[in-house]
């Protein structure tokens, strides 16, 4: 059985927050869990756990 459709769908879900050169950007329709701090600009860091995925995806779909 193949994990790579339902990973590959939350990778596509991930990109359609990015404006067109690519950056995630914040919005009041959804949220990202990085800290308790609710004042926290949460953008930077969403950032770099969509770079995290997109880096990982090859290697997780080696492993289904």
């Amino acid at each position: 059985m193949s994990c790579g459709p339902r990973r590959g769908g939350k990778i596509e879900l991930a990109l359609t927050r990015c404006d067109p050169q690519g950056l995630v950007r914040d919005s009041d329709d959804w949220w990202a869990f990085i800290d308790w701090q609710a004042e926290l600009n949460k953008q930077s860091s969403a950032q770099g756990v969509l770079i995290y995925c997109l880096q990982r995806a090859p290697l997780a779909g080696a492993a289904c």
